[in-house]
């Protein structure tokens, strides 16, 4: 890799990276926004985009091919891949969560989960789909991206309201990114 591309790499990592520990974006004064990265929503709309282009090419240029069980394989792997991308795609493009002053409430695709800050057990860390905050409580589970531009002022103000043993993965996950960042520069 040549020293133009590692560049770009780093300093988008970088970018990336520092998302969290900037201001949140508000809805009002008392409401926070998160939403998924737009780079991770492109990624999916590109890979959406290849698979249906993939399967599509499948279907015309049969002789391509040595077998019909190689010809079956591909289109199913192909149509499982395209399912799976459109799928990551329209949620991550629907997502949003607004912690409001007592509750956080999370839109994903049709539906509305709603918990109070006085509700949570704990929070937990995911690496599905690059990373979430969970915060679980007896009702309900609530997903939060842990690289969404304001994270850490949320995180914060959480631990202000529930505890700060409740939100020690949030932490560790928070200052894993800020060695990483420091790492990077």
């Amino acid at each position: 890799m040549n020293f133009l591309t590692r560049l770009t790499i780093r300093a988008l990592r970088i970018r990336l990276l520092n998302q969290a520990f900037l201001p949140a974006r508000r809805k009002s004064t008392e409401e926070m926004l998160f939403r998924r990265s737009i780079l991770w929503s492109i990624w999916m709309a590109l890979g959406s985009v290849l698979s249906w282009v993939g399967l599509y090419a499948s279907f015309m240029d049969e002789a391509a091919f040595e077998s019909a069980e190689d010809v079956v394989f591909l289109r199913y792997a192909l149509a499982g891949l395209a399912l799976i991308f459109t799928a990551i795609m329209f949620e991550s493009l629907s997502y949003k969560a607004v912690a409001g002053p007592s509750s956080i409430t999370v839109r994903y695709g049709v539906k509305t989960k709603m918990i109070r800050y006085s509700e949570i057990e704990r929070v937990e860390h995911s690496t599905v789909y690059g990373g979430y905050l969970v915060f679980r409580s007896a009702n309900a589970v609530v997903r939060i991206p842990d690289g969404a531009r304001g994270i850490a002022e949320f995180i914060q103000r959480l631990s202000q309201e529930i505890g700060e043993e409740r939100c020690s993965k949030a932490f560790r996950v928070l200052n894993n990114k800020k060695i990483e960042i420091m790492q990077l520069s």
